[in-house]
Parts: structure tokens; sequence; C-alpha cells
């Protein structure tokens, strides 16, 4: 059964946000420097599959399908791939704008 729009909304939120919670505990305890951009590039990469990577399939397979809905996500044979590269674009431009 799919979860509602707005709890899909809300989930994929949280996921953002776990994403950035991770980045910004690494540039605490490793002190990276804002304009260090390759490195804290790097960290977004990792962050992204490492938060991917313990989510749920079917959860994660839910959140492709409403963002495929909503049309933010395109379609794709490898819906994880697309949505682990829509999460690293989403964090990408909140770390641009944070840091801009």
């Amino acid at each position: 059964m799919m979860s509602s729009p707005i709890a899909l909304l809300h989930q994929i939120d949280w996921v953002k946000n776990e994403i950035i919670e991770q980045i910004d505990a690494h540039m605490e305890h490793l002190e990276v420097m804002e304009d260090s951009e390759g490195k804290v590039l790097e960290m977004c990469k990792q962050a992204v599959h490492d938060v991917v990577g313990k989510l749920h399939v079917a959860a994660a397979l839910q959140y492709c399908e409403y963002l495929q809905d909503t049309g933010e996500l395109p379609s794709g044979k490898d819906r994880i791939a697309c949505f682990t590269n829509y999460l690293y674009k989403c964090t990408e431009l909140e770390l641009a704008t944070r840091y801009a």
C-alpha cells in the first residue's frame, strides 16, 4: 500500500535532512573549510549514497514513484540511481545556497 502524498513528501524531506546532517557532522569533525569545494562535494556524494543505502528498497521505490508522478524525477530503468542523482542535486543546491 502506498503512503499518502503528504507522508511521502515528509519522508523524502527527512531523507534530504539526514543527508545534510551527515555532511554537517563531517564538516565539524573533519574541519573541512567551506572553500574546499571538491571535498564538500565528495562528502555530499558519500552522504547521499550512505543514506540511500540504508533505505528499505520498497520505501525508496515509493519515493521514486511519487517523484515521477510529480515530475520531479525523470523516468529511468534504474529508479534507485535516478533517486540517488535527484538527492545529490538537491543536496548540492542546498550547499550552494548555504555557502554562496
